[in-house]
C-alpha cells in the first residue's frame, strides 16, 4: 500500500467540512462590534441635528392646525398657539400649546401641549407668547409674528417662523433684518 492510498482510506470516511469554526465566528463578531461602535457617535450627532427641524415642523403644523380650526369655525372659537417659556433656573425645555378660546381651565379640553426637545428654546415677539387666529384669514391687529427656535448647545443652530398679516406661515434659516423681530 502506498502512502497516497493509505491517506485516501483514512480520509474517505470524513465528511466535507461545513460551517465556521469558533475562531472564525469570534473574528467576524469582533469586526462587527468595532464597526457598530465606530458609527454610534455619528448616529448620535445626526439625531441631535434632526431635533431642530423636527421641532420646527411640529410647531408649524400646530400653527396651521390652529389656523385651520379657526377658519373653519370649529367650536365657534378663535384658535391659537401659545409659547410657554420655562424660565426657572436650569430649565432648557420650552413648550407650546394649541388652544381654543383662551388658556383658561374653561377651555382645557381643547388644549394640546407639545414639549420642546431638549436643549431648545422657543421665543416669540409677542409679549404674552400667544398667536391667535381669528375666524377670518387675517391676523389680529395686522401684525407679523416671528418665532425663533434655537439650540442651547449651538448658538448658530437657529430657525425662524414668520406668520404674516395674510396668515401665511413660513420657515426660514434667516430673518429679514428690516422686519426687526425682537426676541
Amino acid at each position: 500500500m502506498t502512502l497516497m492510498s493509505s491517506l485516501k482510506s483514512i480520509t474517505s470516511h470524513l465528511k466535507p467540512r461545513r460551517g465556521f469554526t469558533m475562531i472564525e465566528m469570534i473574528i467576524v463578531m469582533t469586526i462587527f462590534a468595532v464597526a457598530v461602535a465606530s458609527t454610534l457617535p455619528l448616529l448620535s450627532a445626526y439625531k441631535q441635528k434632526q431635533n431642530l427641524p423636527t421641532l420646527t415642523t411640529e410647531l408649524i403644523q400646530t400653527l396651521r392646525r390652529a389656523q385651520g380650526r379657526a377658519l373653519s369655525g370649529t367650536n365657534g372659537l378663535p384658535w391659537g398657539v401659545a409659547i410657554i417659556r420655562d424660565d426657572t433656573e436650569g430649565a432648557t425645555a420650552d413648550s407650546f400649546v394649541m388652544f381654543a378660546g383662551d388658556l383658561s381651565p374653561t377651555f382645557e379640553k381643547y388644549q394640546e401641549t407639545h414639549e420642546a426637545k431638549r436643549p431648545f428654546r422657543i421665543c416669540t415677539d409677542k409679549a404674552d407668547g400667544q398667536i391667535v387666529f381669528p375666524s377670518d384669514i387675517r391676523i389680529e391687529n395686522n401684525e407679523n409674528y416671528f418665532i425663533e427656535i434655537y439650540s442651547m448647545d449651538d448658538e448658530f443652530e437657529k430657525t425662524y417662523i414668520l406668520i404674516n398679516t395674510a396668515g401665511t406661515i413660513e420657515q426660514s434659516k434667516t430673518y429679514n433684518e428690516t422686519c426687526n423681530p425682537t426676541f
